[in-house]
């Protein structure tokens, strides 16, 4: 009995008659959403083409395999089909942008090398440079010396198209369509008119679409591509919350810092305007004081003792200066 063979089955394009000439060897990579390593399959093809296969195990573990006079312990079966490259290269370079604490390593700012990067497994599949296009600058000086830069905006753009391309696939396909739109229930598109319905149908593939490219996403590439087609909340319910808190945090900054400048703006125009007012005094050559004591408003006693009759009357002085002897 063997305990480390396994049963794999592998597809084949529609011309082919056999898989002789096929080699098979297993790799091990991060899962590009979870980022936990796990087996993948790398398939060179009679033509020399090399692609990268995931693995799904499917069947019991209790059952065994008889193959010739071997028996083959793990029952289950493992299943390769192909995976998009594009999404394990978008995990190296996301690991490597974390992991690196050299700025000359760092793809979001420098241009790097893609062999000092790319794991030497993906680096040997056929269409790995190609599809690197999608996520980076390219500068190409020679077949050893690539040299790639992350750039954000491509891999948006990619995850886009793919993004349309399988809604397009699922709208294509009407049992895979009648299944969306019977289990799916998208708030905001529960009351639905002929003038609506076109788009809630589309919404729910979409919908379906964005969560199946999350299977292959890191969280941040899943809520920005959701975002993007305003289904966040749709996609993923409750992370919408989180971003809401965030985007509070944000405003009450923001209004905090405005109101500082206000605040500021006013205390310098009460400063211009006093500028203002203690030069206009002093070109007419009175001081605030002066003219502050001019336009003064005389009491009520002061104004009742100017009626008086003050004809032979002493001052107050005389009363207070020695008498003649």
């Amino acid at each position: 009995m063997s305990e480390k063979q396994k049963v794999l089955l592998v597809g084949r394009e529609k011309d082919e008659t056999t898989i002789e000439n096929k080699s098979l060897s297993i790799i091990t990579l991060n899962h590009p959403k979870y980022n936990k390593p796990i087996k993948y399959a790398l398939l060179t093809t009679s033509d020399s083409k090399t692609i990268v296969m995931e693995m799904n195990k499917v069947g019991k573990s209790t059952s065994s395999w008889f193959v010739q006079n071997h028996v083959i312990s793990d029952g289950k079966v493992y299943v390769l089909t192909p995976i998009d490259v594009t999404f394990l290269l978008l995990s190296s370079l996301e690991e490597e942008r974390k992991e690196s604490s050299d700025i000359n390593l760092n793809c979001k700012t420098n241009y790097v090398n893609f062999i000092d990067i790319i794991p030497k497994p993906l680096q040997n599949v056929t269409n790995s440079k190609r599809m690197i296009n999608y996520l980076c600058d390219i500068m190409e000086l020679s077949d050893d010396e690539y040299f790639i830069k992350f750039n954000e905006m491509r891999v948006l753009e990619y995850l886009i198209n793919k993004c349309n391309y399988i809604t397009e696939q699922f709208e294509k396909n009407n049992e895979i369509k009648t299944k969306l739109l019977n289990q799916q229930s998208i708030s905001g598109f529960r009351k639905s008119t002929k003038k609506n319905n076109n788009l809630m149908n589309e919404n729910k593939c979409r919908i379906e679409a964005i969560r199946f490219l999350s299977e292959y996403l890191s969280s941040f590439w899943s809520e920005k591509l959701a975002t993007h087609f305003n289904l966040l909340e749709e996609v993923f319910p409750g992370r919408t919350s989180n971003l809401k808190m965030n985007n509070k945090k944000e405003d009450e900054m923001k209004n905090s810092s405005e109101q500082l400048v206000d605040n500021f703006l006013e205390e310098l125009d009460s400063f211009e305007e006093k500028k203002k007012r203690k030069t206009k005094a002093g070109n007419s050559g009175e001081t605030p004081e002066k003219k502050k004591k001019k336009n003064q408003t005389p009491s009520r006693g002061v104004q009742s003792l100017k009626k008086v009759n003050t004809k032979g009357m002493k001052t107050l002085d005389s009363f207070f200066k020695k008498q003649d002897k």
